[in-house]
């Protein structure tokens, strides 16, 4: 039986994302992603609040783009799965990126632009 490895992320960027090139050349991306989850304390009888926090990695244009159009604070949705590298290491890796808001009014014109050439 082959299993699954799908993860869903809806949040919010900590950082902005800065392009970097690997060896050979291709760009890429870390996406820090903010998500928020809630838990009952039964002790206090309150609800806690927690932030998780998930480091994505992004490739190519979409990593571009990500560069290009994302900042701090931006709303975001990825559709990731989980590889673990040859050093053990569990690396979330991006395969859909949505951008859910446009950071500032010169983004959204400069994207609005680019639509129409």
């Amino acid at each position: 039986m082959s299993g699954i490895s799908k993860l869903f992320i809806a949040g919010n960027i900590g950082r902005s994302p800065v392009l970097q090139k690997s060896k050979n050349g291709k760009s890429y991306t870390f996406l820090s992603i903010a998500t928020h989850r809630r838990s009952f304390n039964k002790e206090s009888k309150t609800w806690d609040e927690f932030t998780d926090w998930h480091s994505v990695i992004v490739w190519g244009t979409v990593a571009e783009n990500c560069v290009r159009f994302l900042e701090k604070g931006s709303p975001i949705a990825v559709e990731a799965w989980l590889e673990v590298t040859a050093e053990g290491k569990t690396l979330i890796r991006a395969e859909e990126v949505q951008f859910l808001g446009v950071r500032t009014r010169e983004k959204r014109m400069e994207a609005a632009s680019e639509l129409t050439q």
